[in-house]
């Protein structure tokens, strides 16, 4: 197969829509933490890191043709806006 073609495209698209899994914190099993627990976990650096990787995602996503695979749905926190 090669690279950037139809069947190339197309293949990546299956595979992105068949894998997709939709992101809802609330409905994830998170666990009871005690206030000191979820202090020291609010205190980790590591939200607005995430929080700006999601940025440059959305950045590559909208750069991309918005019809490149029209069946997959993006996160708004996905958005670069």
């Amino acid at each position: 197969m090669k690279l950037g073609s139809v069947e190339h495209k197309e293949l990546f698209c299956r595979s992105l829509t068949e894998s997709y899994r939709e992101y809802e914190a609330e409905s994830l099993p998170w666990p009871d933490l005690d206030d000191a627990a979820l202090s020291f976990l609010r205190s980790i650096p590591f939200w607005e890191k995430a929080l700006d990787t999601e940025r440059q995602a959305g950045a590559i996503v909208n750069c991309c043709n918005p019809n490149y695979c029209p069946d997959l749905p993006i996160s708004p926190w996905a958005s670069s806006n």
